[in-house]
């Protein structure tokens, strides 16, 4: 139980720390479009150094900045399972119903920024896959959502359990 509440701890603390990177994204995304020459100003994705060019690196950056908004939405709900497992109610809808969230929006977190570095990559003349993080957070979201289907069957196995005499 003690690892429970260091892992509570340790998620509450990403979560508070994360507070000032949402305000550099909301910020960043509209000075993005507000500024014409961004040329001066270097943006690194990725261990990347990206190169501005037009309309569409500035939008694909803002989706990417955008994206990080589902990782703070997925603390989020993984804040609220392990409060819920902190009460004990490990197979509760709501924990089943989280861990499927925060399997899509890690997926989706992913592949918005494999897509989107691969894109900005093409836009500057470069034909360039990389696997890294965002594959190992794509596979932490698919566990996620394989986890979801675990409760699922372990709660309806509790539930036939109870029933039985």
């Amino acid at each position: 139980m003690r690892k429970l509440f260091i892992l509570k701890t340790l998620v509450d603390i990403i979560w508070i720390l994360s507070y000032p990177g949402i305000l550099v994204v909301l910020i960043a995304v509209p000075f993005l479009f507000i500024y014409s020459d961004l040329s001066l100003i270097p943006i690194k994705l990725h261990n990347e150094t990206l190169v501005i060019t037009g309309f569409l690196s500035k939008l694909i950056i803002s989706v990417i900045l955008l994206s990080y908004l589902l990782i703070f939405y997925a603390v989020f709900l993984f804040r609220k399972a392990l409060s819920m497992f902190i009460r004990k109610k490990t197979f509760d809808d709501t924990v089943i119903t989280n861990f499927n969230k925060i399997g899509y929006l890690l997926s989706l977190f992913s592949i918005i920024n494999i897509v989107g570095v691969f894109v900005l990559n093409l836009v500057s003349g470069k034909l360039e896959v990389s696997i890294g993080l965002m594959t190992a957070i794509l596979c932490l979201g698919l566990f996620f959502m394989v986890l979801s289907e675990v409760f699922k069957i372990a709660k309806t196995a509790k539930q036939e359990n109870e029933l039985t005499i």
